[in-house]
Protein backbone atom coordinates (compact mmCIF):
# COMPACT_ATOMS: atom_id res chain seq x y z
CA UNK A 1 0.00 0.00 0.00
CA UNK A 2 1.32 3.40 -0.93
CA UNK A 3 0.02 5.25 2.13
CA UNK A 4 -1.45 4.13 5.44
CA UNK A 5 -4.82 5.59 6.35
CA UNK A 6 -4.27 7.36 9.63
CA UNK A 7 -7.16 8.76 11.67
CA UNK A 8 -7.84 12.34 10.72
CA UNK A 9 -8.84 13.40 14.24
CA UNK A 10 -8.88 12.44 17.92
CA UNK A 11 -12.05 11.87 19.93
CA UNK A 12 -11.43 15.04 21.95
CA UNK A 13 -10.95 17.25 18.87
CA UNK A 14 -13.56 19.89 18.00
CA UNK A 15 -16.29 19.07 15.49
CA UNK A 16 -14.51 20.97 12.70
CA UNK A 17 -11.49 18.65 13.03
CA UNK A 18 -13.69 15.59 12.64
CA UNK A 19 -14.64 16.38 9.07
CA UNK A 20 -13.27 13.99 6.47
CA UNK A 21 -10.11 15.03 4.67
CA UNK A 22 -10.96 14.93 0.96
CA UNK A 23 -8.35 13.51 -1.41
CA UNK A 24 -5.88 12.70 1.36
CA UNK A 25 -3.80 10.50 -0.95
CA UNK A 26 -3.63 13.20 -3.62
CA UNK A 27 -2.58 15.74 -0.99
CA UNK A 28 0.25 13.45 0.13
CA UNK A 29 1.38 12.93 -3.45
CA UNK A 30 1.43 16.70 -4.01
CA UNK A 31 3.44 17.17 -0.81
CA UNK A 32 5.97 14.54 -1.87
CA UNK A 33 6.31 16.03 -5.34
CA UNK A 34 6.88 19.47 -3.83
CA UNK A 35 9.50 18.14 -1.38
CA UNK A 36 11.24 16.43 -4.29
CA UNK A 37 11.80 19.86 -5.88
CA UNK A 38 13.86 20.92 -2.84
CA UNK A 39 16.65 18.34 -2.38
CA UNK A 40 18.31 20.58 0.24
CA UNK A 41 15.15 20.33 2.38
CA UNK A 42 12.08 22.48 2.87
CA UNK A 43 10.30 23.59 6.04
CA UNK A 44 6.60 22.95 6.69
CA UNK A 45 5.93 26.68 6.37
CA UNK A 46 7.71 26.92 3.03
CA UNK A 47 6.01 23.73 1.87
CA UNK A 48 2.57 25.08 2.70
CA UNK A 49 3.35 28.36 0.95
CA UNK A 50 4.77 26.74 -2.20
CA UNK A 51 2.18 23.95 -2.50
CA UNK A 52 -0.85 25.96 -1.39
CA UNK A 53 -1.87 23.20 1.03
CA UNK A 54 -3.13 24.41 4.41
CA UNK A 55 -2.16 22.44 7.50
CA UNK A 56 0.58 20.59 5.62
CA UNK A 57 2.29 19.74 8.93
CA UNK A 58 -0.52 17.27 9.70
CA UNK A 59 0.47 15.11 6.73
CA UNK A 60 4.23 15.40 7.35
CA UNK A 61 4.18 13.25 10.48
CA UNK A 62 2.20 10.58 8.61
CA UNK A 63 4.62 10.62 5.68
CA UNK A 64 7.51 10.38 8.14
CA UNK A 65 5.93 7.36 9.89
CA UNK A 66 5.44 5.70 6.50
CA UNK A 67 9.12 6.22 5.70
CA UNK A 68 8.66 8.59 2.74
CA UNK A 69 10.34 11.65 4.26
CA UNK A 70 12.99 12.41 6.89
CA UNK A 71 13.66 15.39 9.13
CA UNK A 72 16.71 17.43 8.34
CA UNK A 73 18.60 20.35 9.79
CA UNK A 74 16.41 23.11 11.27
CA UNK A 75 16.18 26.31 9.25
CA UNK A 76 14.89 29.78 10.06
CA UNK A 77 11.51 30.27 8.37
CA UNK A 78 11.51 33.93 7.34
CA UNK A 79 7.72 34.49 7.44
CA UNK A 80 7.51 33.69 11.16
CA UNK A 81 11.15 34.26 12.13
CA UNK A 82 11.08 30.87 13.88
CA UNK A 83 13.18 27.75 13.43
CA UNK A 84 11.51 24.80 11.69
CA UNK A 85 12.74 21.35 10.78
CA UNK A 86 13.46 20.79 7.13
CA UNK A 87 12.00 17.80 5.30
CA UNK A 88 13.54 15.73 2.51
CA UNK A 89 12.59 12.57 0.69
CA UNK A 90 13.87 9.37 2.28
CA UNK A 91 16.53 7.99 -0.07
CA UNK A 92 15.21 4.42 -0.04
CA UNK A 93 11.63 5.44 -1.01
CA UNK A 94 12.19 8.32 -3.42
CA UNK A 95 10.62 6.66 -6.44
CA UNK A 96 7.82 4.63 -4.83
CA UNK A 97 5.21 7.34 -5.03
CA UNK A 98 5.72 8.35 -8.66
Amino acid sequence: MLFNDYPTHRRADPETSMQEVPNQREIKKKILNTIRQFPEGITAGELGHVSGIEGVWKRLSELEKDGFIVRGTPKLYARTNRWQATWSLAQERQLTFL
